[in-house]
């Protein structure tokens, strides 16, 4: 066993994809072709830095994509043990 961080773009970066990149941040990829793949950690998108005005979009990208989507806001983390994925906030006792 072992621990990996990510943080912003590091967490996004554990996913099997980034399309949520794509989708949320196009300029980033700008003229590269894709599809961008990620490490392959994780089976689910996470959107760092969630606040509720992207609430629409991240609807719009579940819908469009198939895909699930963490929200995790800059207050939170995920912590995953033996499949289990727990969120945790900061200043929380739990």
């Amino acid at each position: 066993g072992g621990v990996i961080s990510g943080a912003s773009a590091g967490i996004v970066a554990l996913s099997n994809d980034l399309k949520i990149v794509e989708f949320f941040s196009p300029n980033l990829v700008g003229d590269i072709p894709g599809p961008f793949e990620g490490v392959g950690l994780i089976d689910y998108q996470i959107l760092p830095h969630y606040s509720d005005d992207k609430e629409e979009l991240v609807q719009k990208f579940e819908a469009d994509s198939g895909l699930t989507v963490v929200r995790l806001r800059d207050d939170e983390a995920i912590v995953e043990v033996g499949g289990e994925m727990k969120l945790l906030k900061a200043n929380s006792s739990e």
